[in-house]
């Protein structure tokens, strides 16, 4: 299960050809991940029409920063919240 499988041997966040390195065992690990997470999109959408996915892990920084990930650019978040709510595009980048 992927549940049990260290971060070093998989990172399930990158595409499975560079998180699993071409080891079955991982590769195998890597899809049922993300055969998880869409389950969990889809009942999520089905019970609620909409819902929020957060991927919580280490990043080992010596000063116990904690990163937030929302394949955003700083250029976009630099922008008016005005500006954010009316672009739909960037909710594509996110979800």
């Amino acid at each position: 299960s992927f549940l049990y499988l260290k971060r070093v041997k998989l990172d399930p966040n990158r595409e499975v050809e560079e998180a699993a390195l071409g080891d079955p065992t991982a590769i195998l690990a890597w899809e049922e991940y993300h055969r998880f997470l869409a389950r969990a999109r889809s009942t999520v959408a089905s019970v609620s029409g909409a819902g929020m996915l957060v991927d919580f892990h280490g990043h080992m920084h010596p000063a116990g920063l904690v990163e937030l990930g929302y394949r955003l650019s700083a250029s976009d978040l630099e922008q008016a919240d005005a500006v954010l709510d009316a672009d739909v595009g960037l909710l594509s980048k996110v979800s």
